[in-house]
C-alpha cells in the first residue's frame, strides 16, 4: 500500500513538475519524460525502503524528482534552471525548520559548500556556473556538513573518471566541460542509499 501512495504521489508530483518546466520552456520527448519518471519512482521506493516513512525521506523524496529533473536539463542545455535552484533551497530551509535543533549545522553546510564552489568557479575562471555553485549551496542544507564534503568528494571522483575515459576515447580534451549536475545527482543518491 505504502509503495502504491509512492508511486502515486511521485507521479503526480513528477508531472506537475513537468507542466512547471514546460511553461518555462523546458520540455522533453515523452520516451525521456516516462524514462525519468521511472527512475524518480525506483528511487523514491529505494528511499522509502532505507528512511522508512519519517521527514528525512519526504525531503529526500522531492530532492530526488528535483535532481532528476536538473540533472537532465544541465545535460541538454548546460544551465541549471533558478527556478529549481530555488525549490532544491526551499527543501533546504524546510529540512532547517524539521531539524531546528541541528539548524546551524545544516545551515553551515549550505555555506561551505557554497564557499568551496564559489572558490572553484573563481579559479577555473567559469569552469563551475553559478548553478552549481547555488545547487551545493542549497544541498549542504539538505544533507549537513560531513555528508556534504563526501558528496562533493564523489561528484568529483565521478566526474574524473567520466572525463578520463573520454580522454582516453579522444572524446576529449583536457579543455572540454562537461554537465556537473548528473554527477552532483549520482553522488547524492549513492550518499543517500548507502
Amino acid at each position: 500500500m505504502v509503495y502504491l501512495f509512492i508511486i502515486g504521489a511521485g507521479t503526480l508530483l513528477f508531472f506537475l513538475l513537468k507542466k512547471y518546466m514546460k511553461e518555462n520552456g523546458f520540455s522533453n520527448e515523452k520516451t525521456i519524460d516516462y524514462v525519468l519518471l521511472f527512475f524518480t519512482l525506483f528511487f523514491q521506493i529505494l528511499l522509502y525502503d532505507k528512511y522508512g516513512f519519517q521527514d528525512k525521506f519526504f525531503i529526500y523524496f522531492l530532492l530526488i524528482l528535483l535532481l532528476i529533473q536538473i540533472s537532465f536539463i544541465d545535460m541538454k542545455q548546460k544551465i541549471i534552471p533558478n527556478k529549481l535552484n530555488i525549490l532544491v533551497a526551499l527543501i533546504g530551509f524546510i529540512n532547517i525548520l524539521l531539524n531546528i535543533k541541528h539548524g546551524l549545522n545544516y545551515f553551515l553546510a549550505g555555506f561551505v559548500a557554497g564557499g568551496i564552489f564559489l572558490f572553484l568557479a573563481l579559479i577555473t575562471k567559469g569552469g563551475i556556473g553559478g548553478g552549481d555553485i547555488k545547487l551545493f549551496a542549497s544541498l549542504g542544507m539538505i544533507l549537513g556538513l560531513y555528508p556534504t564534503i563526501l558528496v562533493i568528494a564523489y561528484t568529483f571522483i565521478f566526474a574524473s573518471i567520466l572525463c578520463i575515459g573520454l580522454m582516453i576515447a579522444k572524446k576529449a580534451t583536457f579543455t572540454s566541460t562537461i554537465a556537473l549536475a548528473p554527477f552532483i545527482n549520482i553522488a547524492t543518491l549513492y550518499y543517500l542509499l548507502t
